[in-house]
């Protein structure tokens, strides 16, 4: 096999309390590689014997390889038939290898142009992730379909790459070393209104999906519905990069670090309507306001900032033929 992978999976629950756990490791095998590869010209052949010839020959080997992993846990508690928590914190990486070497032989005519010499190329790269996430969803006994939930989010994510090449006993050293944090948090309701058909269900708990068993309840599905919501992003990034030549000062490129952050704050509402002679209608808008700014510590390059505004609409026109067949018109708008 080219790909290796082992996990593992726990899961425990009680009552109201529920805890599943994963974790797994994927591994290459280690990747080797030769290639010969020899060129041969010359003027002109006399009695069999080549001319003024010249002869180049490469001879390189490689060596790869890379090891990841990945794991996470999953919670969640429903502090009675209606409200619940869910929180998870999941983490991974991937640690990658890369070995080349290449040798180099050159015979001209004239002596004087042939050489002969050594080439390598190492590289490493480490990534590494991590993401906290927890969220509060809360429903309504009168209602199966009104809910409020609110989500908090936090990930980060680490890379440190180097990149070593030796030719021609010029030794060139390139170190790029990134991060960034990035935290999100979301507040949503959406409200039933209209006509409703109330229905009546002796084996379900009131409207949750974990409810006590065994109890008569009535729920209703309603025919309209508006939804409004809120989000905010706030992205911060830090890349740290050098190219040093023969481990001395002065660097070809100096180490320099630059700052980037981004801030989307951005507000949706939509509503969907049940019209008569089967017809639908759902009229929505997003607005977005996004904030991007940027800086070198060194200055080796001039900051910058902006700001910019987006509305995206939505409008979709359906009408039901059968229970399978169904038109649908839509418009909207999106950021690619």
């Amino acid at each position: 096999t080219r790909v290796n992978r082992q996990s593992l999976n726990l899961m425990l629950g009680k009552g109201r309390f529920g805890l599943s756990a994963k974790g797994g490791v994927h591994y290459s095998w280690p990747r080797i590689g030769n290639t010969d590869y020899e060129r041969i010209d010359w003027e002109e052949i006399i009695d069999s014997d080549t001319i003024n010839k010249n002869t180049l020959t490469r001879k390189g080997e490689s060596y790869s390889r890379w090891l990841g992993y990945r794991g996470g846990i999953d919670m969640f508690y429903d502090l009675n038939a209606f409200q619940s928590i869910t929180s998870s914190l999941s983490f991974g990486g991937r640690d990658r290898f890369n070995y080349d070497t290449t040798i180099i032989d050159y015979t001209g005519i004239d002596t004087s142009t042939s050489y002969n010499y050594e080439s390598y190329l190492n590289s490493t790269s480490v990534t590494n992730q991590v993401e906290w996430s927890s969220d509060f969803t809360k429903k309504f006994a009168n209602n199966e379909e009104r809910e409020f939930s609110m989500a908090l989010q936090i990930s980060g994510e680490f890379e440190d790459e180097e990149t070593t090449i030796n030719e021609n006993n010029s030794l060139i050293t390139n170190l790029n070393d990134g991060s960034g944090i990035e935290k999100t948090f979301q507040i949503d309701y959406t409200h039933p209104f209209g006509k409703s058909n109330k229905k009546t269900d002796a084996n379900s708990g009131a409207t949750m999906r974990r409810g006590k068993k065994g109890s008569s309840a009535s729920s209703s599905a309603s025919s309209n519905k508006i939804e409004i919501g809120a989000k905010y992003i706030d992205r911060d990034k830090n890349f740290v990069y050098s190219t040093q030549e023969n481990d001395i000062v002065p660097l070809l490129q100096p180490e320099e670090t630059f700052n980037y952050n981004q801030k989307v704050g951005s507000a949706y509402l939509s509503s969907q309507f049940k019209l008569p002679g089967d017809f639908g209608l759902v009229l929505g808008g997003r607005y977005e306001l996004t904030q991007i700014n940027g800086d070198w510590d060194n200055n080796t390059d001039n900051p910058f900032e902006n700001s910019y505004g987006n509305f995206l609409p939505n409008i979709v026109i359906n009408k039901k033929i059968s229970e399978t067949k169904s038109i649908k018109l839509s418009y909207n708008k999106r950021i690619t």
